[in-house]
């Protein structure tokens, strides 16, 4: 029986300000992608197409170098 089914997850996180800390830091770190398409929000794509599923009794670790998305995934999945 499934207990929990993810399918193409995606999370985009926007960056509100051009000239941000969040932005010099994630330019200088090993996080997401920047998108910036001309006249819209500048946003790191945190989480990109994650699919799996878990049954009952099943266990997960979440794995990863800072940036990596692990949290990002933990908020998605409690719907934060």
């Amino acid at each position: 029986m499934t207990w929990l089914k993810v399918n193409n997850l995606s999370m985009d996180i926007p960056i509100l300000g051009e000239k941000s800390l969040r932005r010099t830091l994630v330019e200088n770190s090993l996080g997401g992608n920047i998108n910036n398409a001309r006249n819209q929000r500048i946003s790191i794509r945190a989480l990109d197409n994650i699919s799996f599923q878990l049954n009952t009794g099943d266990r997960l670790a979440i794995l990863g170098h800072n940036g990596a998305g692990k949290t990002s995934l933990l908020r998605a999945l409690a719907g934060i």
